[in-house]
């Protein structure tokens, strides 16, 4: 009810606030549901807000564990692929595939954090 929206538009706002002090934003989806109008709102606001956000956006696709994502014959199924390029198109590059679950694909967020941290240690003079 009321209190319910009024929560959601609390950390909303929380999320936005939080987004604009950030060097980097994760931006998770479900690949196997594709691109929803939640994660399509916050890209568009984060391309709208750019100027105020010095952030870096990467965009995981999860649910992509193992060779799940694949038919057996190993082609990928049509519909994630689908999800896959999509999710490209929000404006934030190519979507890294992960499984959460199963903590694929956590290293190349790893190597993401750590290019991050040296640009900005050299940047502030600190190498």
């Amino acid at each position: 009810g009321k209190l319910k929206n009024q929560m959601e538009r609390e950390m909303i706002k929380q999320t936005l606030e939080a987004a604009k002090t950030s060097d980097l934003i994760l931006l998770m989806f479900d690949a196997k549901v594709g691109v929803t109008a939640d994660l399509s709102e916050t890209a568009r606001w984060l391309r709208k807000n750019s100027t105020n956000i010095n952030s870096r956006v990467v965009i995981l696709a999860n649910k992509l564990e193992g060779d799940k994502w694949t038919h057996d014959d190993g082609t990928a199924a049509t519909s994630v692929m689908e999800h896959l390029l999509e999710a490209s198109r929000v404006g934030f590059g190519e979507p890294i595939p992960i499984s959460a679950e199963h903590g694929e694909g956590l290293a190349d967020i790893a190597i993401i954090v750590e290019e991050m941290i040296r640009e900005k240690r050299e940047r502030l003079g600190l190498v």
